[in-house]
């Protein structure tokens, strides 16, 4: 197994509820891998806004001592835990500057909360989450607040036992797999892979081999789903499958529900095509409803030594 996946994770704040879980599960993560830890705040300014306005000095030095102080405290309570910690103040758009300290700092994983602001915030400048996805330079875990399976306390701590992996066969989602993997195996989790089946969408041509056709994809697909299973069973890991029909998104987030998942691994971007049109971003939905953390495998940092287990792509049937 690949034992340096994460070596350096970034923890974006705004200091909300939200932010303080999505804490907890960066410390997670960073206590299993012995990583080392960045905590960033940003002061937030709109696009266009001039940094000397007349008024906008005094607001933004107060905001900064206050985050100073707040950084530090986070950072002392890191080093308490045994973690190595820097933590790092910048100005500007929060998604923009998150992007870019993660760069910097080479970061192995990104770590925000979502729906950390509401409101008019919310609104003018869009979810600093789903466009940190989009420009981090390494996988991302957002975490939002929510009792997990049924819990009355969403402050319990973070346990990772039953990781879901949605794949549709294209080389992100099995990339998404194979990171999942080293995930399951650190945490000593049990893995499902699923696989969903779209809905038939009837016009004037479909007919008897249209249906035929799609009952050989779905034995077709079963088959790659359950190899794709023995090699991770093969490596001692627990690892079960499940096919499941219906629109994607709603799919994965009632699956992921009913069956007490801890943790949602995804790729990006999928199977492109009329779905994509009619759905949207699979990724982006789960995110907003998922009833646990999403981690979201944009560019996976595997080391050069690393010893791949899931193939790059499934061909058509």
């Amino acid at each position: 197994m690949n034992d340096l996946l994460i070596n350096r994770i970034l923890v974006a704040t705004d200091f909300s509820t939200c932010a303080r879980r999505a804490i907890d599960y960066g410390l997670c993560v960073a206590r299993a891998w012995s990583a080392h830890v960045d905590l960033l705040y940003v002061v937030e300014m709109l696009r266009g806004l001039e940094f000397d306005a007349p008024f906008a000095d005094p607001l933004l030095e107060m905001r900064r001592k206050e985050a100073e102080q707040r950084l530090g405290d986070l950072a002392a309570r890191t080093k308490q835990e045994g973690l190595e910690v820097d933590w790092h103040l910048r100005q500007g758009i929060p998604s923009d500057q998150i992007g870019q300290t993660a760069l910097e700092q080479r970061a192995d994983l990104v770590v925000v909360g979502t729906h950390g602001r509401t409101g008019l915030d919310h609104i003018m400048l869009g979810s600093t989450a789903e466009r940190v996805i989009k420009q981090a330079p390494c996988p991302t875990l957002t975490v939002r607040v929510a009792p997990i399976h049924g819990e009355k306390d969403v402050d319990a701590p973070p346990c990772i036992r039953h990781v879901l992996v949605p794949v549709d066969f294209s080389s992100p989602s099995l990339d998404a797999l194979e990171y999942a993997i080293q995930v399951v195996d650190r945490f000593g989790a049990r893995l499902t892979i699923a696989h969903v089946l779209e809905p038939i969408y009837f016009d004037l041509e479909l007919g008897l081999g249209r249906i035929e056709q799609e009952a050989q994809k779905r034995t077709h697909w079963e088959t790659q789903l359950d190899g794709l299973a023995q090699v991770v069973r093969g490596r001692g890991l627990e690892a079960g499958t499940v096919v499941l029909g219906g629109i994607p998104s709603e799919s994965i987030v009632t699956y992921a529900r009913g069956q007490c998942c801890d943790l949602i691994v995804m790729g990006t971007h999928g199977r492109r095509g009329l779905t994509r049109l009619r759905y949207g971003s699979v990724a982006e939905s789960v995110l907003r409803q998922a009833p646990c953390p999403v981690l979201t495998v944009r560019s996976p940092k595997f080391t050069a030594d690393h010893s791949r287990m899931m193939p790059l792509s499934v061909a058509e049937p």
